[in-house]
């Protein structure tokens, strides 16, 4: 196995930090040969840097992990006395080595793996990404599929995705997140190795004219051939996937060693808007400082380099910057290099300009900057990047769709799928006398039947009444069993318009207690407790984005409120506003100012809860 030491000096000798370098430098995706080099060239800029760690040099160590948890695990032995752990890049390697990095209680920064599975810190607790994919970000990708479908006013979508594991699962978030305001009325998983696509495209035209393509660049170009041959390439129809950007340096599932600028598509893939997550242009300066430290190392890993550097040079580079940032403000604090538990605090939550772009980093996952792009004669052409922090998507002209036209495809054709939208009418203007006929013996049937079942409709409306408002009372004995009361007469419309109020940033009623001296409000359970909690808490470092992204929050959910039966709030504060674990506000205490006065009126020791 390759593993080599090298180690820089910087102009002070100092006491040494040790770092572990796993590197894929041959296997499926050698892409350590693409970037190698970055490492010593950040060693040296860090040890060279009069501000970071003044009184410590340090090193580094390189092993070979091949894209294989066994080579992957063995270099872990190998770096077993070191302190810092940086790599591997590929998944299927990240995830044993950064469990027995738990264990060792060793903090790790990978570069390149992304797994959702990463996202779980009481699994994965000492290890943090400074990369991401779109189709593995459960946390922010669906967010911003709901935010393009909204730019294009687009209300009906059709998502074809590949049964693989991580399509599947990003199709279920996305379908979840985007339905209250996307209808998604065609819903396909496909197995790539068997589908026929042109099956599931005929299908799925009757219903849908703008298509998810949730599956890897091999099944994009299938599916956009069986829709050329079904004539859906015509300007009607808009394809929309996720990641091509990424997918394209693979063939059959090895990498083709090409990234970057210039990269070349199939040609059946022009017209697709693509939603991948930014990937950072290497200055001059860089590609010129990282040729010249190629000589720095060892023969054993200099003869497999590539003088072209990928784009991944840049994630290694702030790897290793992360890594000396935390160290130096957890020295800095008076702690010792060994003490991973601070050192992993101070690295998960912290932003820098690095080599790669801003690095924002949350609870150990960066936030990623995504990037629409448009395929046009077979290359990739930026639209625009946008801050997933931003609430809205600006700046989307310029998108050749498929069939070369420039006007946005409509979601639903101007006469409907089955085309009811349209009335049909004879030369002259007028019905013919079949359907006057028709309309005639339906109207006096109608009649007829209103006034039959006029009665019963008034009765049971009364009925159904009755029952909306029940199935939001909650009897007390289910909160407080040991306690029984008669209950309280309560505005029965007011909780039925308050219960049945969804948005994503209004907090659910699920029902209310009536019963007397016990009245209780039960909302859904925020973990992050209310926005004063936040503000309150010096331990939060809350940057203007985030403080935006609250703001816009409480913004959306006060006008779904407003425009609502509700009306207006009247008690908004910070008190009342409450955060969930994916830091999203949410208005709370709205729409049933009635119970709580009903229970002020109890005097001093009544008391209500929510």
């Amino acid at each position: 196995a390759l593993c080599v030491v090298v180690t820089f000096l910087p102009l002070v000798t100092g006491k040494e930090i040790k770092v572990g370098i796993l590197l894929p430098m041959t296997g499926r995706w050698p892409i350590g040969t693409r970037i190698a080099a970055a490492a010593p060239l950040s060693i040296q800029d860090i040890n060279n840097d009069i501000t970071l760690l003044p009184a410590f040099n340090l090193t580094y160590s390189i092993h070979d992990s091949a894209c294989v948890a066994e080579k992957g695990l063995r270099g872990m032995v190998a770096f077993e006395g070191l302190d810092f752990i940086i790599g591997p890049g590929c998944s299927l390697t990240a995830q044993p080595v950064a469990t027995l990095a738990k264990i060792w209680n060793k903090p790790i920064i990978t570069y390149a793996a992304s797994s959702a599975a990463f996202i779980d810190k009481t699994v994965f607790s000492t290890f943090a990404t400074v990369t991401a994919y779109g189709r593995r970000n459960q946390q922010y990708t669906p967010a911003f599929v709901a935010r393009l479908m909204s730019a294009f006013n687009w209300t009906v979508c059709g998502i074809l995705t590949s049964t693989e594991v991580e399509w599947k699962a990003m199709a279920q978030k996305i379908r979840a997140l985007i339905s209250p305001l996307v209808n998604v009325t065609v819903y396909e998983e496909h197995d790539p190795q068997t589908t026929r696509f042109d099956e599931i495209l005929r299908r799925g035209r009757e219903n849908a004219r703008v298509f998810l393509l949730l599956c890897y660049v091999n099944q994009v170009t299938d599916i956009m051939r069986a829709a050329k041959n079904l004539g859906m390439t015509n300007g009607d129809h808009a394809f929309v996937t996720i990641d091509l950007n990424t997918d394209v340096f693979y063939s059959n599932g090895r990498w083709t060693g090409n990234d970057g600028p210039g990269s070349q598509f199939s040609q059946d893939l022009n017209g697709i808007v693509d939603l991948s997550v930014d990937r950072p242009l290497l200055s001059e300066d860089f590609k010129a400082r990282y040729r010249a430290m190629g000589s720095a190392l060892v023969p054993e890993v200099r003869q497999y380099l590539n003088a072209k550097p990928s784009w991944y040079a840049a994630f290694l580079y702030d790897a290793i910057w992360l890594a000396a940032l935390a160290l130096n403000d957890t020295i800095a604090d008076g702690y010792d290099v060994t003490n991973t538990s601070a050192t992993v605090q101070r690295m998960f939550n912290r932003q820098f300009q690095g080599e790669s772009g801003k690095v924002r980093m949350i609870n150990g996952t960066r936030v990623p900057l995504f990037a629409v792009g448009n395929i046009v004669n077979g290359s990739y052409k930026l639209i625009m990047n946008d801050s997933l922090s931003q609430k809205t998507v600006d700046g989307l002209n310029g998108i050749e769709w498929p069939g070369q036209g420039r006007t946005v495809p409509l979601s639903v054709p101007p006469c409907g799928f089955d085309g009811s939208f349209c009335i049909n009418k004879t030369p002259d203007g007028k019905s013919s006398d079949e359907t006057q006929l028709i309309i005639f013996a339906v109207l006096g049937a109608c009649i007829c039947l209103v006034v039959l079942v006029g009665v019963a409709v008034f009765l049971r409306r009364r009925q159904d009444q009755e029952c909306t408002y029940m199935q939001w009372v909650i009897p007390y004995k289910a909160i407080a069993p040991s306690q029984e009361h008669e209950p309280e007469e309560i505005n029965r419309s007011r909780v039925s318009q308050a219960c049945e109020l969804r948005h994503v940033n209004v907090n659910p009623c699920v029902g209310v207690c009536v019963e007397p001296l016990t009245v209780c409000i039960v909302n859904e359970f925020c973990a992050k407790g209310s926005l004063q909690d936040i503000l309150l808490d010096d331990n939060l470092k809350l940057d203007w984005t985030f403080k935006m992204s609250f703001a816009m929050d409480i913004a959306r959910g006060m006008e779904e409120i407003h425009k609502s039966a509700i009306g207006p709030h009247g008690r908004l504060k910070s008190k009342n506003v409450v955060v969930d674990s994916y830091w999203i506000c949410k208005i709370a205490d709205y729409g049933l100012g009635s119970i709580r006065q009903s229970q002020n009126d109890l005097g001093q020791d009544g008391k209500a809860y929510s």
